[in-house]
């Protein structure tokens, strides 16, 4: 089992916290159109990639909830799958990098770093070796083809 706190949720909350921060130390001011720019492309992007991840879920019949890999029916490695091993992941870090250009700010951006070092040390460790155990040398295969973020 992996950590409790649904990994959207902790993206929530490391942006609820980058908000108030941000708020609280240096106000509000209006991001320039280039900002504006990137950051709606990075968040259309942090909203695809994780949709079409769901999509291929659904379809393969298995789980999206990752706190608990070992409920998961199929290895999924079709579709965006194909890029990357942890598109939802890199999705919701996707939102987080626009939320810090848009703010212009260098606290979102350690919330990004934040999301990415959990990530990337706890949660999709904990799921890789839940998936190994589970699908053995097919999830090995896969692992060696597709890398984990892109």
């Amino acid at each position: 089992m992996t950590g409790k706190v649904p990994p959207l949720l902790q993206v929530a909350l490391i942006a609820a916290a980058v908000l108030a921060a941000q708020w609280l130390l240096f106000g509000w001011s209006r991001p320039a159109v280039p900002a504006l720019l990137v950051g709606a492309a990075l968040a259309l992007i942090g909203s695809l990639v994780p949709l079409l991840a769901t999509e291929r879920f659904v379809r393969a019949g298995t789980t999206v909830d990752p706190r608990d890999p070992t409920r998961s029916e199929a290895l999924v490695t079709t579709g965006i799958y194909r890029f990357t091993r942890n598109p939802m992941y890199l999705g919701f870090l996707c939102w987080l990098l626009a939320l810090a250009v848009v703010l212009h700010s260098w606290l979102g951006l350690l919330g990004g770093l934040l999301f990415f070092e959990r990530m990337q040390r706890s949660q999709i460790p904990a799921e890789e070796a839940a998936l190994a155990r589970r699908f053995g040398d097919a999830y090995q295969d896969y692992c060696r083809r597709v890398r984990r973020w892109c």
